[in-house]
């Protein structure tokens, strides 16, 4: 079993990347932004991929979220650490899932799940993103790039994930999958519609 399959491990190291890389915080600041023109504090909110859980609280209290993570580990951790009235953590396999897809989302996040699938599962859960959602979709990722500094292409190398793609990569699956990217404001982060919803 990999170090990092041990929820507690895994929160501490996400802390300390977070203190050196600030990939937390560029999640923070830009849900801040995203918030104040599409999130109400009473949304629904879909986290495929949620890990511990721990990006729950970049939501307000009042928004319902439900976080779906393969590892039962950190879904146990995610209740214990994170619990609230309108938070729901669900142990299941993403991909596999049976979604009810009458109820949509206002919101489905893929926080830093996607370069943990290979293509044919990432254009998956993708296609079930756009039918989940009402209109948005947010994706942040890892990103293979010449560009980046040493210490990240260390880390890259002994990421879990073994599907880090480039940013052109990432668009090309997101648009097969019949999405429109609205933003992409830095080369990881990506905000997405519904082609069918779009300008509606």
């Amino acid at each position: 079993m990999h170090i990092l399959e041990n929820p507690y491990l895994w929160h501490l190291f996400r802390i300390i990347i977070d203190i050196i890389f600030k990939y937390d915080k560029a999640k923070k600041d830009y849900m801040d932004v995203l918030g104040g023109g599409l999130i109400v504090s009473t949304a629904n909110i879909l986290d495929l991929g949620c890990g511990i859980g721990n990006l729950c609280t970049l939501f307000d209290d009042k928004c319902h979220y439900t976080g779906i993570e393969l590892n039962p580990k950190y879904i146990e951790y995610a209740n214990k650490k994170f619990a609230g009235e309108n938070r729901q953590f669900i142990s299941a396999d993403a991909v596999a899932y049976s979604f009810n897809e009458m109820k949509k989302y206002d919101l489905v996040c893929l926080f830093d799940f996607l370069h943990h699938l290979d293509d044919e599962h990432c254009l998956q859960i993708l296609e079930s993103s756009g039918r989940l959602s009402k209109k948005n979709i947010v994706i942040t990722e890892p990103i293979d790039s010449p560009e980046n500094k040493p210490i990240q292409k260390v880390l890259q190398r002994f990421d879990r994930g073994k599907y880090i793609r480039s940013n052109a990569r990432m668009k090309e699956l997101i648009k097969e999958a019949g999405l429109t990217i609205l933003e992409n404001p830095k080369g990881n982060i990506f905000l997405l519609t519904n082609a069918t919803n779009y300008g509606k």
